[in-house]
């Protein structure tokens, strides 16, 4: 018997994933690219909170990442992944560097 956890994706994020599989599609590289996007658009509504926090840009602020957020769950979906997986696996490198700095650190490609 594995002890191995069984993940299953949340139903509010199975209906995210069939929205974007619909209007986007799986194809990781263009759905990459909107990942890119929305980063810069976030960065940009941050900027703009962090100069004048006001309440209406921290309304912008939050849309741009719920934006981030749903194009990374797609694409974590595109991997295998749903959200409690991927919170497990950085909980899990985050405790595992606090003995062994060196735990999960991928040698880059060049």
């Amino acid at each position: 018997m594995s002890n191995k956890k069984q993940y299953t994706i949340d139903i509010t994020e199975a209906k995210a994933v069939k929205l974007f599989d619909e209007k986007y599609g799986r194809d990781l590289a263009s759905r990459f690219l909107k990942l890119q996007e929305e980063f810069i658009e976030f960065k940009e509504a941050l900027e703009e909170f962090m100069n004048n926090p006001t309440p209406e840009n921290l309304a912008h602020l939050k849309d741009e990442k719920s934006d981030l957020h749903t194009v990374d769950i797609h694409i974590s979906n595109m991997l295998g992944l749903c959200s409690e997986q991927m919170l497990d696996m950085a909980i899990d490198k985050v405790k595992g560097r606090e003995k062994d700095p060196g735990y999960k650190r991928y040698p880059k490609i060049k």
